[in-house]
């Protein structure tokens, strides 16, 4: 089950170096702390977590990266 999230309102960017600062402030970001504030369970496997109510929702700390193989996408740090 997807937690509820209401995504924040958008606005367009006007310049390259607000999108530049925007992903910047995402990459900075724990991705970690970002699924446990949007409500996320998730359990620890190593150093890394997956998320309890999808296990295939995978959580790489080294990388603040993510990947779900169910549905084969991730992302994340860079």
């Amino acid at each position: 089950m997807m937690p509820n999230y209401n995504r924040p309102q958008t606005r367009q960017l006007s310049s390259h170096s607000e999108r530049k600062k925007l992903r910047e402030d995402a990459n900075n970001k724990n991705i970690v702390e970002v699924a446990q504030q949007l409500g996320m369970t998730l359990e620890r496997i190593g150093k890394d977590y997956q998320w309890k109510d999808h296990d295939s929702l995978k959580f790489d700390t080294r990388k603040n990266y993510f990947y779900w193989n169910a549905q084969g996408f991730g992302g994340g740090g860079l």
